[in-house]
């Protein structure tokens, strides 16, 4: 049958189409519509036969007699995921039946690895290109995909002989997140990590560090830790400032209480238009003249939008609180009595947060000597301590840090030691950005000299 009747009398449901069975579910439409005959289907499968016997040649230096199933079924689905990148490049599903009818297997083959390789070269750039523009951030799950993740799924394609698929996982979520896999997966994903970057980078590091730290406070983890995508938490914070008729990232917690009483009221269907037309009024005023973040902003803000609606228009989830000043333990007066200090140890175990905890430090203790035994006491849980070391000030960390027997190389911290608090301590020193932890040695440095 020619192209031109296959695109006429075409008659192919989408609903039987599978994404990860492309090609198969297209053909068994093909047959059952008339589109192709059960003669065509056996010979398309002896195609794809002999093609796979190639590749086994080729691996086997021509013995391709007896090969473990596994390696087969591994090549086959290489063969069938280039087919299917050849096939679903088409607009249509009818212009995918009328190729998948004309052209051999070994062509489409041929067209599903060069589209391949062609994102693969790209995504040697793109990686250059996002670590050009990478953020200077405490999280961890973000410099891992640029500096391991992302480096290892390229090298592993570019070494493979034979084109094949994957899932593509990683330790930092996007905000827009692809649904493709494999090579074409890492290229969308590293597309939007550099959208990304442009976007934070308008605003400052330690702006965007600090809604990393509320958010990190928020939900009781490191911003090492944390499990959250950077964009995400800049512009939603941004559209919600602008609802306030403002620039800007930062929340107090009153004004999100009076975002919330504006926002609560609203329908669903006004919810969506406010933040989408937001989005568009920051668009419009800063002129970014860039296509594709402007897509990727609008893409974000409609997920913000839905978010929002699945909140009843609450905030709680949706928008970080800037953190308040790191507290000061006192670390210089007298030590309490004993039941006064046991009555503390009971409220600090008690309360549910680590703010409260501090607060209660804060308030009550007025020596060293109290707060490291406190520490030391069991009223601080193993995952507590290094929220807590989170909230407070450089001189009570670099005070602790006098009286934990540490070895100090370069700006590495190490120690041997039994106290849980001792150990977290260095363990969160170690993690904090460079110049945070340089003033806390250099207090640290004046203490014990």
């Amino acid at each position: 049958m020619a192209n031109s009747e296959i695109l006429k009398h075409s008659a192919i449901d989408p609903e039987a189409i599978e994404d990860k069975q492309f090609t198969a579910s297209l053909l068994q439409e093909m047959v059952r519509t008339g589109l192709a005959d059960q003669t065509f289907a056996d010979f398309f499968q002896n195609q794809l036969l002999e093609l796979l016997n190639s590749q086994l040649k080729k691996i086997t230096n021509n013995k391709s007699s007896s090969v473990p199933v596994e390696l087969a079924d591994d090549l086959m689905d290489g063969i069938a995921y280039c087919i299917d990148t050849a096939l679903k490049s088409l607009p249509t599903l009818e212009e995918s039946a009328a190729t998948l009818h004309s052209q051999s297997v070994q062509s489409l083959y041929e067209l599903g690895t060069e589209q391949l390789d062609k994102h693969g070269k790209a995504c040697v750039a793109l990686l250059s290109r996002a670590r050009a523009t990478r953020l200077k951030t405490a999280n961890q799950g973000y410099q891992l995909v640029l500096d391991v993740t992302f480096p290892d799924f390229i090298r592993s394609w570019k070494t493979n002989p034979f084109p094949h698929d994957f899932e593509v996982i990683t330790e930092y979520p996007l905000a827009v997140e692809p649904a493709e896999s494999g090579i074409a997966g890492v290229h969308k994903r590293l597309s939007a990590l550099a959208l990304e970057n442009r976007f934070c980078a308008r605003y400052p590091q330690e702006t965007v560090e600090s809604l990393l730290g509320g958010y990190a406070d928020a939900h009781r983890v490191t911003a090492a830790d944390a499990y959250i995508n950077l964009f995400t938490l800049c512009l939603q914070n941004l559209l919600l400032n602008k609802l306030l008729g403002r620039d800007g990232l930062l929340l107090t917690e009153d004004e999100r209480t009076r975002l919330e009483q504006k926002l609560r009221p609203l329908s669903p269907c006004q919810r969506a238009e406010l933040i989408r037309y937001t989005a568009e009024l920051f668009l419009k005023e800063s002129a970014l003249e860039y296509p594709k973040l402007e897509d990727y902003i609008r893409r974000a803000a409609l997920d913000f939008a839905n978010l929002l609606n699945s909140a009843g228009g609450t905030l709680v989830e949706l928008s970080v609180i800037t953190p308040a000043a790191r507290s000061l333990v006192h670390t210089d007066g007298e030590r309490l009595e004993d039941d006064a200090f046991a009555l503390v140890a009971e409220e600090v175990m008690l309360a549910e947060t680590a703010k409260e905890k501090v607060q209660i430090l804060q308030s009550e203790l007025r020596s060293l000597e109290d707060l490291t035994d406190l520490l030391a006491s069991g009223s601080i849980f193993e995952d507590e301590f290094e929220q807590l070391y989170a909230l407070f000030d450089p001189v009570t960390l670099a005070m602790l840090l006098s009286v934990s027997p540490v070895t100090l190389t370069g700006q590495t911290l190490t120690i041997q030691t039994d106290l849980e608090w001792q150990a977290a301590l260095v363990s969160y020193l170690n993690q904090m950005d460079e110049q945070q932890k340089a003033e806390i040695l250099s207090i640290y440095h004046s203490a014990v000299e």
